[in-house]
């Protein structure tokens, strides 16, 4: 939930509630009060219901009532010191850079207030790093090309700065209007492909150090910092990169 339905609902005349379930639980397992003086930080189990971190760091549920085995979720959580629970995002949607976790709800949700078209992060394979942040953004590329990057860090941390930013005629969606990440993860890769020359599966190389790639020669029958239209994806791409961040070297 976005802050600004968040300081909407403060104004409802009635309590108003979250309710966290699936299909497995055949309803609720937890309740989060969202608006009042009482509000809660996080979604709290009901009567009968454990909550947990599983070892993939993952919510656990057991509830002998409506299941026999704890139920392991996808759902990256975080509990509060009361044992409230909120969801940062799902394990599916965590992008490994470096080593470090980056995930993709989060990154979004800090620049939700920042851009003003439809957008998505997704990972694409990178050499060095295993995989890196990409900014899927709708519209043309000149429009894209117009987005601040160098102020986007300033709210990011170190390792969830965008490595490329990738425009689409169409941000994917599925037909409940979600993301459509599949679809989202392959529009990133695809449009690298087709201003690289490689497969869209090829992890990138990052730049030597001072090496921001400007002095690279272009693809074959492209010009420096053209765009590429690409149907099977429906995307397209420009150059406009971050260079990777620099590792501090130890003694």
């Amino acid at each position: 939930m976005d802050e600004a339905l968040r300081a909407h609902l403060e104004a409802a005349r009635g309590r108003v509630w979250a309710t966290y379930g699936m299909t497995e639980t055949l309803s609720h397992v937890a309740l989060r009060l969202l608006n009042g003086p009482d509000a809660d930080p996080g979604f709290r189990a009901l009567p009968g219901v454990e909550l947990s971190i599983s070892t993939k760091g993952t919510l656990a549920v057991t509830a002998p009532a409506v299941a026999a085995e704890t139920l392991v979720t996808n759902d990256v959580v975080r509990f509060t010191a009361d044992h409230a629970f909120t969801v940062t995002g799902r394990l599916d949607n965590v992008i490994n850079s470096g080593g470090i976790k980056v995930q993709t709800e989060v990154v979004e949700e800090k620049l939700r207030p920042l851009l003003s078209v439809p957008f998505a992060v997704a990972p694409r394979p990178n050499r060095l790093l295993g995989e890196e942040v990409v900014l899927v953004v709708e519209g043309t590329p000149d429009e894209a090309a117009a987005i601040d990057l160098t102020k986007l860090r300033t709210f990011l941390g170190r390792y969830e700065c965008p490595k490329a930013v990738v425009a689409v005629p169409k941000l994917p969606l599925t037909a409940t209007m979600k993301p459509d990440r599949p679809a989202i993860r392959a529009a990133a890769r695809a449009a690298r492909a087709a201003r690289t020359g490689l497969p869209a599966d090829a992890p990138r190389m990052q730049p030597a150090p001072g090496d921001s790639g400007a002095s690279r020669p272009p693809s074959p029958g492209r010009r420096p910092g053209s765009s590429a239209a690409l149907p099977a994806a429906d995307a397209s791409v420009f150059a406009a990169e971050i260079p990777a961040p620099k590792f501090a070297r130890g003694p």
